[in-house]
């Protein structure tokens, strides 16, 4: 079980590996629900946290998830700094005005990520249906999609988490968001037996002050 753990600066990337996390989602702007990270974060974190995967927020504001021209470029080149960093992997997430993925910005952003591994967000539980979102991502071969399976929280929504790991096994990683934290990470985890989860509290508190 992989616990990914959001974090919003280096400090609190530092704390959730003392606690036991896997894997780092960095972003910043915790109260919109994290944007893109400076380069200078990445950069330092990716310094010191050599043999733990980090993986970047590529958004380029707050809101919706329908991107101008001018911002997938900022996308693009936001991720160009992500690759040259060495960083595992990029998050993101980019839907039509309809409401569904855009599977041709997806699909172009994720030949342009190579080598990095790439997630699709928690964008996808905005989308009307979420197995056909699923089953898109899948054709197109993203690694990872993050979702709480239409919900706020993963505890609301685990039978469709289910029907979405087993439609995805051995085919990309269902990373399960949606309150997940320490406490009921296990609880979740003998209901989904999931690869990985997510939260901001999946190792314990990260308060630095």
């Amino acid at each position: 079980m992989v616990k990914e753990a959001c974090v919003f600066n280096v400090l609190e990337a530092l704390r959730a590996v003392e606690l036991g996390a896997d894997r780092i989602e960095l972003c910043e702007n915790m109260f919109c629900g994290g944007t893109t990270p400076s380069y200078g974060t990445i950069k330092i974190l990716k310094q010191i946290l050599v043999d733990i995967p980090i993986v970047v927020m590529i958004r380029p504001r707050d809101g919706n998830f329908v991107y101008s021209t001018l911002e997938f470029q900022v996308m693009q080149e936001d991720i160009e700094i992500c690759k040259s960093l060495g960083v595992e992997g990029v998050v993101f997430g980019i839907l039509r005005d309809n409401g569904e993925i855009d599977i041709e910005k997806t699909k172009y952003l994720l030949n342009f990520s190579y080598p990095l591994k790439v997630t699709f967000h928690k964008a996808i539980d905005e989308t009307h249906n979420i197995k056909d979102s699923v089953a898109n991502l899948l054709d197109i071969g993203v690694h990872r999609i993050l979702t709480s399976g239409g919900g706020l929280k993963a505890e609301d929504s685990l039978m469709m988490l289910k029907d979405l790991i087993l439609m995805s096994r051995n085919k990309v990683e269902i990373v399960v968001a949606g309150k997940v934290n320490k406490s009921n990470i296990d609880s979740i985890d003998a209901i989904l037996g999931a690869k990985a989860y997510h939260g901001r509290l999946i190792v314990g508190d990260l308060s630095l002050f």
